[in-house]
């Protein structure tokens, strides 16, 4: 199913099985939402972690051609999201109008562009790539210079223009992704789900309601690296385990207060989740601290 994606504080929700946050409706491969409503003791800061004051936050510029052309307004920025083929970067923006949205998403030798609009049954998608990106690092940015050929998508064109070609850079300036001590434990049918999440992005956010910390990473699922996503809140917590070729999705949820303590720079999460739909029970233990994210 179809969503938009533009809302700041939101993880990523990709082609490449990153999920995310918020929204109407929800693509393939995003993370259900069940967290209750409810205030959290204390509201977390959006910059627990500190960046070196030589660097300016981060930027880009991208500008398309075709029916699409020009500038992209650029909206969210998100480096080092964890992918299973790698970090990548991410840019939210509007392409054509307030009412077309825009994915860019950049890796190693490709770049990943992405519209839409609208949301349930008016929602429509064309999708793009190309491979002229230069100088990437997910923790520091790229150039992009790439036509762009449409890459064929389940989900209907509706009149949203066409891109010929992008071209433009990012700079991750004082992004920082977080830290995090967490250690995860579960048995599941593919076997255990044992260890910490590492790479992690952690994106805490005191102005949700309610306000919530959010992390995406990596971890392993028996011999298979799989994407994970947590969100803490002060009514408890919720992970997401993103499906791969060889593992299916499993959804935790703890509705316990006790087990999510949302602070000035994260949180401490500490508890058992049950899997929806099975006796399975998630055992989660450690701390968040917040990335920079930015603008």
């Amino acid at each position: 199913m179809p969503r938009r994606i533009h809302l700041r504080g939101c993880l990523v929700a990709l082609s490449l099985t990153l999920a995310a946050c918020s929204g109407t409706s929800t693509p393939a491969g995003a993370t259900p939402s069940s967290a209750p409503a409810a205030t959290a003791s204390a509201a977390p800061s959006e910059s627990g972690t500190t960046p070196g004051p030589s660097l300016p936050p981060a930027s880009a510029q991208f500008t398309f051609t075709g029916g699409a052309a020009g500038a992209e307004q650029v909206g969210q920025i998100a480096c080092n999201n964890p992918t299973t083929g790698g970090s990548v970067i991410t840019i939210f923006g509007q392409a054509t109008g307030k009412d077309v949205f825009s994915l860019v998403t950049v890796e190693v030798g490709k770049v990943f562009v992405r519209l839409d609009s609208g949301s349930g049954t008016s929602y429509a998608e064309r999708d793009f790539s190309g491979t002229g990106v230069s100088g990437f690092d997910a923790a520091k940015g790229a150039r992009i210079d790439s036509p762009l050929s449409e890459v064929p998508s389940a989900q209907k064109p509706g009149t949203l223009p066409s891109i010929d070609s992008i071209k433009g850079s990012v700079d991750c300036g004082n992004q920082l992704p977080g830290t995090s001590t967490l250690l995860l434990t579960a048995a599941v049918p593919e076997g255990p789900l044992n260890g910490p999440i590492d790479p992690i992005r952690v994106e805490c956010n005191p102005h949700a309601q309610p306000p919530q910390v959010r992390a995406v990473g990596l971890t392993m699922l028996g011999s298979t690296k799989v994407l994970v996503i947590l969100q803490a809140t002060g009514a408890g917590f919720t992970v997401f385990v993103v499906p791969t070729a060889a593992t299916k999705q499993h959804f935790f949820a703890s509705t316990d207060p006790a087990t999510a303590t949302l602070t000035s720079t994260g949180a401490h999460v500490s508890g058992s989740a049950a899997e929806t739909g099975t006796t399975s029970k998630l055992q989660v233990r450690g701390d968040l601290v917040c990335g920079t994210i930015n603008p």
